[in-house]
């Protein structure tokens, strides 16, 4: 009994369900895609989330590994918390629209590496997601380190129920699938707005302030960090980003099915 209300024991459980949704999203829209499209479609989906995902960790560039720490490190001082947050969400916003932008520019690159219209259209799509998706990383990282992990879990598994309704609401429809990749702007719009209203509502912090000496810090530390967490996406993803490099979005599709399937389940 004094386990189950043992704080630790709740924030895992908290935490265990946010990794279910995620497991279980992914495997719907797999499923979804393939069943009301076919295996192109679901090429050309995977293919460019895969490069949302590679191009999602140079944009953030590690900024959230260093709020994590900080904010459990000055988890007693609001006033110093605050203007490294703030700094920190600055710093995420100006890299996220840097990065939508270049990702939409470079629309012609991804024409030419995957030799497919559809998938550089998906992949500039997907751009306006990054627009966001940086600042809430940093805010999600933030909520970790206070140990806000009932809240940090729900905006989680919100964030992939997201993705996982948009993709397949345009599945079914007569869009074109490359527009499936709005889910993502779809979800970072809903996870900012929930972790708006709850900063609103709790107020953690009791200064915000932009400080030049928490952008060097957060830089110097999110550049160490950057490797790892590029690696750990660029290892779950080179699978599906070399298939449809050297074939063509079918066969992307149909490997990427069962790889996405296997992924959820692990």
């Amino acid at each position: 009994d004094s386990l189950s209300k043992h704080k630790l024991t709740r924030d895992i459980a908290w935490s265990m369900g946010s990794f279910f949704v995620l497991a279980i999203s992914g495997i719907v829209i797999n499923v979804a895609v393939t069943a009301l499209r076919d295996a192109a479609a679901l090429g050309v989906f995977n293919l460019a989330y895969a490069v949302y995902i590679v191009i999602s960790q140079l944009a953030i560039w590690g900024i959230h590994y260093s709020v994590l720490r900080h904010a459990a490190f000055f988890k007693e001082n609001p006033v110093e918390r605050g203007t490294m947050l703030f700094t920190a969400a600055a710093m995420a916003l100006v890299s996220g629209v840097l990065a939508a932008a270049l990702t939409v520019l470079a629309e012609p690159l991804f024409a030419a590496i995957f030799e497919s219209s559809q998938t550089a259209a998906a992949v500039r799509y997907s751009a306006l997601g990054l627009l966001l998706f940086p600042l809430n990383k940093v805010l999600l990282a933030y909520l970790n380190g206070l140990q806000e992990m009932r809240v940090f879990s729900i905006l989680q598994g919100f964030r992939y129920l997201m993705v996982m309704l948009t993709v397949t609401a345009i599945a079914a429809s007569s869009l074109p699938i490359e527009l499936a990749t709005l889910a993502f702007f779809v979800a970072e719009v809903g996870t900012a707005l929930g972790a708006v209203v709850w900063f609103i509502k709790c107020r953690p912090t009791e200064s915000m302030t932009f400080s030049a000496v928490w952008v060097r810090k957060h830089f110097a530390f999110g550049t160490k960090g950057l490797a790892g967490g590029m690696f750990a996406e660029v290892n779950s993803r080179i699978d599906v980003l070399l298939i449809g490099f050297f074939l063509n979005d079918r066969a992307t599709g149909i490997y990427s099915f069962a790889a996405m399937l296997v992924d959820g389940l692990y």
